[in-house]
This record gives C-alpha cells, sequence and structure tokens, in this order.
C-alpha cells in the first residue's frame, strides 16, 4: 500500500525522538548506560527474548490462526525487528533511573537494524526477498539519534547548569509531541486495523502482542523494572523499521497495514500496562513502609 505518514505526523515523531534523545543524555551518561549493559544477565535476556522466543511465538501463532499471507508475513517481520522508541516514553515510567530503559532501547535498537535482515529473510514467509534499506535507515537514524546523543552529552559536559534547565522541558515537549502523534495518526491507525481485519487478522496482531510483553515479564528476571522494561520493549516492536522494510520489499501489498494496526493496538497496552505496574510499585512501597512506620 505504500503507507506514509503526513508532514505533520513525522514533524511531531521527529521532536519526540530528537528530545528524547537529549533528555536521555541530560540523566545518564553513555558511561551509565554502559554500566548496565555490563550485565550479561540482562543483556542475555533481552537478546533471547526479542531475537529467539518473540519470533518463535509469532511462527507459532501463523500457523495455529487464519490469517492472510500479508498479515502473516508482517506479524514475522515485526518479530524480528525490536527497539522501537515509543516504547521509551513507556520505559522510563517504570524506572527509578532512566539509565535501564536507556540501555534496553538502544540494545534493542542497534542489534535489531543488524540483525533484521537475516532474521527477516529465514522467517518471513512471502516468496519475496526481503530488502533492508540501509541507506534510508542510516540517515534518519543519524539525523534524530546520534545528532542528538552528541549534542545532549556535549551540552551536559560543557554547561551542565544549562542541561539541567533544559531536562524538565525537553521531557514535557517530547512526552507531549508522542501524545499529539498519537492522536494525529489515529485516522490512519484505525483504517489500517479496518483494512485488514478479517479471519484472525486482529484477534492474532492482539496475542502476539500481549505474548510476548508475558514473555518478557516471566523470562525478563527477578527485578521488578528490569521485568517491566523488558516487556514493554519486547511487545512494542520497532515500526519505524518494519515500515521501510515492508514499503522496499513488499510493495501492493497490506503489510505495512499490519504493522500500523499493531502500534494501534501495542500503544494502548503499553499504557495500561504501565499505569497498573507503577500502581503495583507504589502498593508494595506502602507496604515496605507500614512496618518502619509502626516500629517509629
Amino acid at each position: 500500500m505504500g503507507t506514509v505518514l503526513w508532514p505533520t505526523d513525522k514533524i511531531l515523531l521527529a521532536i519526540f525522538i530528537v528530545l528524547a534523545m537529549m533528555s536521555i543524555t541530560f540523566e545518564a551518561t553513555l558511561h551509565q548506560v554502559a554500566t548496565v549493559l555490563r550485565d550479561k544477565s540482562l543483556v542475555a535476556r533481552a537478546l533471547v527474548i526479542n531475537f529467539v522466543l518473540v519470533p518463535l511465538l509469532a511462527i507459532t501463532l501463523v500457523q495455529l490462526i487464519p490469517m492472510a499471507l500479508d498479515v502473516k508475513d508482517g506479524i514475522l517481520l515485526l518479530a524480528v525487528v525490536p527497539g522501537n522508541f515509543l516504547a521509551f516514553n513507556f520505559t522510563r515510567q517504570l524506572c527509578g533511573k532512566i539509565n535501564l530503559a536507556a540501555a534496553v532501547l538502544f540494545l534493542l535498537t542497534f542489534t535489531g537494524v543488524i540483525i533484521a535482515p537475516i532474521s527477516a529473510t529465514w522467517i518471513v514467509q512471502s516468496q519475496l526477498p526481503v530488502i533492508m534499506p540501509y541507506g534510508k535507515l542510516l540517515q534518519p537514524i543519524a539525523l534524530y539519534v546520534i545528532l542528538p546523543l552528541i549534542a545532549g552529552l556535549a551540552l551536559n559536559r560543557f554547561f551542565p547548569k544549562l542541561a539541567a534547565a533544559l531536562q524538565k522541558p525537553f521531557t514535557v515537549i517530547s512526552a507531549l509531541a508522542f501524545i499529539g502523534f498519537t492522536i494525529s495518526t489515529g485516522s490512519v491507525k484505525t483504517a489500517a486495523a479496518k483494512a485488514i481485519a478479517g479471519g484472525g487478522a486482529l484477534f492474532g496482531l492482539t496475542l502476539f502482542i500481549l505474548g510476548a510483553m508475558m514473555l518478557g515479564w516471566f523470562f525478563g528476571g527477578s527485578d521488578r523494572e528490569r521485568r517491566g522494561v523488558i516487556s514493554l520493549s519486547s511487545g512494542l516492536r520497532n515500526f519505524a523499521v518494519c515500515l521501510a522494510i515492508a514499503t522496499h520489499s513488499f510493495p501492493d501489498s497490506n503489510v505495512d497495514l499490519t504493522i500500523i494496526a499493531c502500534v494501534t493496538l501495542g500503544i494502548p497496552m503499553a499504557l495500561l500496562f504501565t499505569i497498573y505496574q507503577k500502581r503495583k510499585a507504589k502498593k508494595v512501597q506502602r507496604m515496605v513502609a507500614r512496618p518502619t512506620a509502626g516500629a517509629a
């Protein structure tokens, strides 16, 4: 179908990503992120869940649930490309420190871009060759991710007071841009969901998102924050990279609409999950604080 976002949608998405990347560097340095990634258990769990278990889940679902081939290809493509920047807006809410959310985001984003072409060629059922448009992907990654990170690090290094003053406004504006993007793309996402509806498409997509989140939760380790971050990062796949691949590899198909429909279903699920986990964490904190207060 060659679905593209409206210019205003692209602007809102760019604002969200750029300011989110800069705000990360105001709160967490690359050294702190690298320290998190030295945890071999965390890295191994995130990679195995996202590059082994989630693809196996997708393969199982497309075999068991009747769906059009385009929808199956879309789900299988989503299964091999983690690292959605939209997930960061939720994962950061679950962390006492932003280091963890940032580390998992960077890990899955960059490994996903590298591994996706190989995995997609093996897993996707279509007879068409899977093309990874690296040239088209590297330019926005450099513009919206790498340059803001460098700018943020430089600002935090040489003008720390200014960086501290900008951190909260950047975070707020980034969140507002995310909300604006979600609202402005509502009609596109609804149309995409309607276009592929039929058979077990929407049911399969829902099970895929929920299943990926459950895999992240149950195999994410014993730490509640880590489980939450990995769960959200596993459930929300990298729709931007998937759309780029779908546009080049599956023209005149509904693969791109399947990807957009997945975003439509995934964001509300991620929001509900985040709200529930935050309330659960507060409840646990109150229960822990009660004996202390009684003893005083």
